[in-house]
């Protein structure tokens, strides 16, 4: 916190703002919208906005609330305001949609029919858990994708759709008994007295909708509402914002840009923002469109690429950074040679004296990482993989999460099925099934049904035993939960549990990994030791469980020094000096899902803007002239995407071939790859012979073309190896082919190069001139027959 004497009056700091921001930060009250375009000042106003509200507007803290899509992106809002108010700023509800909809249910739970104050929140990874037992219990067969059930509930309740109102709402092609899982899910949801995330928003929905007297206590106690982001919001967050504000001056200010609308895949819905006008009757709008981070060649790419979307409201960027460093295209072979080049280009961005945390690499989907990260760790240069496993994801923090769940709340069956054996402890499939049978028959939880068997005279000795031990160690534990310090109780639950020793009794390099989590995982309750038992065990519960994916982002101590490599919809909100842009291809940026509905198009647009506007002062785009198809069996040539289509042909530096834009050739500026040469032309068409590479270039020097082959790395060879003039093979090229000059150059005896045989001699030809067939004798694979338009061969000089 600021010291008071070192603040500024708010005065002096709207001062400083241009008049767009100066306009929305003072607005004098009703319904606002804020269209922040990228790298507008989106923080800085929206946390102005909040301290003038405190300040000038004259409400109380406890009369605002702020919400944002993020804990970080809160915490940094309520940090802000506290450095420019003091204790005030601190005293405001800001927090995440879920963080603010718990702390409203914790309040209000008495009202909720059928849950207890104890109750706890199931992440994804819990709710799918249930959603496996409920489909086995149901007997369905095993092609039933859990997951793809756990997708459909989700959006219903983005959506806030009711189980016996889904039926209605199911797209075809999903499972017929899916309305049916979703019932029995709630209903299981309420018998372990759990809330899974869809939940608290939709209760809480609920409880308005249902109890006015709640909801008007709520709308009279929040006289102002902040939301960001707001082109994310789904149907059921924008139902809730839209009862709150129903009342007197309805002050509610929206902050968000619909050109980075990217999360229909969460529920977002970009009519939102798009009718907030018509939703708040009376409405006023500000665009901030003066840009602070990226140069104005990187915005005119942008502009270029989202301009050409219908569902938009329209900005135009600029920027004072005039001109900036043109947009690189580097173009590869294959897929592998791209992450070769990714490699390559981020090797001489640190030769220029860059940090490696000043690179970021996007790309549109997760599986592109894995090539990435190999050659990655094959360069030894430092990266972090944004989106890989989380810390509370960790098996061995979830075992620990789940003793302290069920120590919460007993009924807590995902919880008690995960660590009833876990140390192993002679509980096996069949005593857990037992449990259930009994549970199902009589109708009662898991933990009751525990309880019973162990008792049972009927049970074996063994598992009464086993049982016993169980209910013993969990007894205890719950008792030290009444009176003990989160951390000591942790501590004391590694002990009783055994989970430490056992790992350290294990000695391998995994094993004191785990327990590194372990040690972190203690260290994560300190800060709740302060706390009365059992409220710091519950208030640490529920921190962990609204642990966003979007908030495991490299700003760790241990990260600052590492390239970061994440997908386009992990970037957004973050921004670098130097960004890669892996993928530019159709079928994949655009995604080939996006070729159905002009919507989903629009939103790959959305995320090309996302992508390009992270840049500061460099981007770099890729792109591969072929890809895997079918399951990776073999490779296909590939489409450059749209939009390097879109992009103005003026921005691009390098010699960029016409067929990578998919348009005439373009004369661009002399680049890094083409030294001696001004500019090098492509053929626009594809090649006859299909996989046969042919270019066009400069005929007063004989140049490498744009793109290397992954053959085209250096590799030992001996003396003998070595031609007469000196040159050694790795420094052989791909043959430049003149347009005629294919078909003579194809002769029994020319060498040719495959990406999977090597290297390679054709000794015979035959079939018509478009449908080539040849017999090929190669060093690793022996003779073989290809066609040559499927066969990708490259030809080569000797």
């Amino acid at each position: 916190m600021t010291p008071a004497a070192d603040r500024q009056p708010i005065e002096a700091l709207v001062e400083g703002l241009n008049d767009a921001q100066r306009a929305a930060v003072t607005h004098p009250g009703g319904p606002l919208l804020v269209l922040a375009g990228a790298g507008s000042g989106k923080t800085r106003v929206l946390t102005l906005r909040l301290a003038w509200i405190l300040e000038r507007l004259g409400h109380r803290p406890h009369e605002v609330m702020g919400v944002t899509f993020t804990n970080k992106a809160a915490g940094e809002m309520k940090s802000r305001v506290t450095d420019i108010l003091g204790q005030r700023g601190h005293d405001c509800w800001v927090s995440t949609f879920h963080s603010a909809c718990l702390r409203i249910l914790r309040r209000e739970i008495e009202h909720v029919e059928g849950f207890a104050s104890d109750f706890v929140i199931y992440d994804a990874r819990d709710s799918r858990e249930l959603l496996k037992r409920i489909i086995k219990e149901a007997k369905l067969p095993k092609t039933v994708n859990p997951n793809g059930i756990a997708s459909i509930i989700d959006r219903a309740k983005n959506d806030a759709i009711a189980p016996d109102a889904l039926r209605a709402q199911m797209k075809p092609g999903a499972h017929p008994q899916t309305p049916e899982i979703y019932q029995r899910y709630q209903e299981r949801l309420q018998q372990a007295n759990a809330f899974d995330f869809g939940d608290l928003l939709l209760t809480v929905l609920r409880l308005f909708e249902d109890k006015p007297e709640v909801l008007a206590r709520y709308q009279q106690r929040f006289q102002h509402l902040l939301v960001d982001e707001y082109q994310d919001t789904n149907h059921a967050q924008y139902r809730l914002l839209r009862l709150l504000a129903d009342h007197g001056q309805r002050n509610i200010t929206v902050v968000g840009d619909e050109d980075q609308s990217i999360y229909s895949f969460r529920g977002a819905d970009i009519r939102n923002i798009l009718d907030f006008e018509r939703d708040f009757e009376g409405a006023q709008t500000v665009r901030l469109e003066r840009n602070y981070r990226s140069t104005s060649t990187i915005l005119t790419a942008a502009t270029a690429v989202v301009e050409r979307n219908v569902d938009r409201k329209g900005k135009v960027l600029w920027t004072e950074r005039q001109g900036g460093e043109p947009i690189s295209l580097e173009v590869a072979y294959d897929d592998r040679e791209e992450a070769r080049r990714v490699v390559d280009r981020a090797q001489q961005v640190l030769g220029q004296g860059r940090k490696a945390a000043d690179i970021g690499v996007f790309f549109r989907t997760n599986a592109q990482s894995r090539l990435l990260e190999e050659e990655f760790l094959a360069s030894g240069l430092p990266f972090v993989l944004v989106g890989g496993q989380r810390f509370y994801e960790r098996k061995e923090v979830k075992d620990a999460l789940a003793y302290l769940r069920l120590l919460v709340n007993p009924q807590d069956e995902v919880s008690l099925v995960r660590i009833i054996n876990n140390p192993p402890r002679g509980i096996g499939a069949r005593t857990l099934g037992d449990i259930g049978t009994r549970a199902a028959s009589k109708g009662i939880d898991l933990g009751q049904a525990l309880v019973e068997l162990a008792s049972d005279p009927d049970s074996k000795p063994r598992v009464q035993k086993a049982l016993g031990g169980f209910i013993d160690l969990m007894t205890s534990l719950r008792r030290e939960s009444e009176t003990l310090p989160l951390p000591q109780l942790l501590g004391s639950l590694y002990e009783k549990t055994g989970m430490v020793k056992r790992l350290e009794d294990d000695g391998s390099f995994e094993a004191q990994g785990r327990i590194a989590n372990l040690e972190e995982l203690l260290a994560a309750t300190v800060d709740y030791g302060p706390m009365a038992p059992p409220a710091g065990l519950t208030a640490f519960l529920d921190r962990v469980s609204l642990v966003a994916d979007t908030d495991r982002l490299p700003d760790d101590e241990q990260d600052q020094g590492r390239i970061t490599l994440m997908t386009v919809h992990s970037a957004k909100g973050l921004e670098f000096p130097v960004v890669f842009v892996v993928g530019m291809d159709e079928g994949l940026f655009p995604h080939a899902r996006a070729s159905t509905f002009q919507s989903e198009l629009e939103e790959e647009r959305r995320l090309a803007y996302v992508a390009i506007t992270r840049a500061r002062e460099e981007l770099v785009l890729f792109r591969a002239r072929r890809r895997p198809a079918g399951g990776g069996m073999r490779y296909e040539g590939s489409q450059p995407s749209r939009f390097l289509r879109d992009i103005p042909r003026e921005l691009l530096s390098g010699q960029v071939a016409a067929r990578d834009l998919g348009r005439a050739a373009v004369q661009a500026q002399k680049g890094p790859e083409f030294p001696g040469d001004s500019w090098v032309e492509y053929d626009e068409a594809p090649s006859g012979f299909g996989g046969i590479s042919r270019q066009r270039a400069s005929p007063a020097r004989k140049t490498s073309p744009s793109w290397r082959s992954r053959f085209d790395r250096p590799q030992q060879s001996s003396e003998a190896e070595k031609p007469q003039d000196g040159t050694s093979n790795q420094e052989r090229v791909v043959t430049e082919l003149e347009e005629g000059d294919v078909e003579s150059m194809l002769r029994v005896g020319a060498r040719v190069l495959h990406p999977s045989f090597g290297e390679g001699e054709i000794r015979s030809l035959d079939g018509p001139p478009d449908n080539l067939r040849a017999t090929v004798f190669f060093r690793k694979g022996g003779s073989k027959r290809l066609y040559l338009r499927f066969a990708q061969l490259e030809l080569i000089s000797h």
